[in-house]
Order: C-alpha cells, then sequence, then structure tokens
C-alpha cells in the first residue's frame, strides 16, 4: 500500500498560517487616520451639556453671570439660555449617525461623505444640494450669519442677497474616540443712532439663533465697528454639546 508524503500537506498548511498572520498584522495596523470609518452606528445621547453663556461687546468680554442674566432679563431673552447642566435635549435637534463604506456617512434620513477630518473634529457634507435664503439688509440679521463657523456665505458670492445652492456642512466634534453634536445659542442686539425727521433717535434690532454648528469667534472683531461712537453691539453665546453613544 503506497503512502502519500505529509509533507505537502504540512507545507500548506503552515504557508496558510503565516499568510494569516501576516494579512491581520496588516489589518491591526489600521489607526484613527485611515479612510475607512468602518459601519458604526451611534445615536444621540438625551441629554446636553452646557456651557455658561458669554457675553461679547466691541471692546469687552463679560463672563459675570449676574450681568448677563439681567441683560438677557431686560430683552425678554433669559428663557433661551440655560444657566444649568446637564440640561434635556428635547427642544435642540439631532441626529443618528451611521458610518458607511469609505467616507461615506448617513445623518438620520440624509445622504452625506466625510470631506475633511481631523483629531478633534469631522467636517460632513450632505450629498443633496440645499438653497440659501438672503439674510437680508439688517445689521443685526447679518453679525448673525456671522456666529456659524460653516455656512453658505463661504461658497455664495452673493450670500445676503440672493439664493444659491450649498451643500450643507455638520461638523462633529471627536475626543478621546467619541464623537458629540456641537450647539450653539446666540442673541445679537445693535443698538445705533438714527437719523428722523425729528433729529437723531436710538434704533434697535436684534437677532436669534440655535442650531448644531461651531461658534465662529472671528466675527467678535465684527462688533461696534465704528468703535461705539454710533453704534453698539452685544453678543451672547453659549456653547453645549450633545454625546453621540454607540449602538
Amino acid at each position: 500500500m503506497r503512502t502519500t508524503p505529509a509533507i505537502p500537506t504540512l507545507f500548506v498548511a503552515a504557508f496558510f498560517c503565516l499568510f494569516s498572520l501576516s494579512c491581520k498584522k496588516d489589518n491591526d495596523n489600521k489607526g484613527p487616520d485611515d479612510d475607512d470609518y468602518g459601519t458604526e452606528n451611534y445615536s444621540p445621547a438625551s441629554t446636553l451639556t452646557a456651557e455658561r453663556p458669554v457675553m461679547y461687546t466691541g471692546t469687552d468680554t463679560i463672563r459675570d453671570q449676574r450681568r448677563i442674566t439681567e441683560y438677557l432679563t431686560r430683552r425678554n431673552m433669559l428663557d433661551k439660555f440655560t444657566f444649568l447642566s446637564p440640561i434635556p435635549g428635547d427642544n435642540f435637534s439631532s441626529f443618528s449617525m451611521h458610518f458607511k463604506e469609505g467616507n461615506k456617512i448617513q445623518l438620520g434620513f440624509r445622504n452625506a461623505e466625510i470631506i475633511e477630518k481631523t483629531a478633534s473634529q469631522l467636517l460632513i457634507a450632505e450629498i443633496d444640494s440645499s438653497v440659501s435664503q438672503p439674510v437680508g439688509e439688517g445689521k443685526a440679521k447679518r453679525l448673525m450669519s456671522l456666529v456659524p463657523l460653516h455656512s453658505p456665505r463661504t461658497v455664495c458670492s452673493d450670500f445676503y442677497n440672493t439664493p444659491c445652492k450649498y451643500r450643507a456642512l455638520t461638523p462633529v466634534m471627536v475626543a478621546d474616540g467619541k464623537y458629540s453634536i456641537p450647539y450653539v445659542v446666540a442673541y445679537v442686539s445693535v443698538d445705533e443712532m438714527v437719523s428722523t425727521p425729528f433729529g437723531m433717535a436710538n434704533s434697535t434690532t436684534y437677532s436669534s439663533t440655535q442650531g448644531i454648528m461651531l461658534f465662529n469667534k472671528a466675527m467678535i472683531s465684527e462688533l461696534d465697528y465704528d468703535g461705539g461712537i454710533n453704534r453698539h453691539d452685544t453678543l451672547v453665546v453659549q456653547v453645549l454639546t450633545r454625546a453621540m453613544v454607540k449602538q
């Protein structure tokens, strides 16, 4: 009876084992900078963490919570801000997050893609375009349009007067391998002296916003652009975050 040598079988087994270890090593080398985000799912937490409101003028940054509370009370805007943390997230929009292959991602029912990644942030652009709404001529509304770090103004040449198509951008914060949604609540008022048939008079205009965004701190330099001689601007900003829970 003829016996088949076992060497080829052992050789194949050894080769397969070596190949498997090699592949595992390659996969283990994937780090946080790899473009393949996997297929993970995240849901928004039920509460938000709130930082204390901060008030900005053209000349000062005010963190005194008593002064800020008094100002917001005079403007009937106190209920827009919170002085507690954490708070329920019922009054803030949110989305689930589903990572797909490569840089594709789904935010709720919206298809999107990751267009920028840093150690602290993902910047996500929707696949379908939206149409911006003109801001108009109001000074308060124009200042408020500068509050979001990412907005249509960066891609629309006549953003203030003409609608234009753009891809909505959503920032997601990254810290210690965990994701969170950033929010901003803001209120701006513009007090200025204007000419009337009866002489100069004080005029006040205001605007407020609340949404998913990062605060554009560069816009603080736009407050009191004339040095406060004929115009005084006040901006109150509160930053909040909502953790994303891995499913």
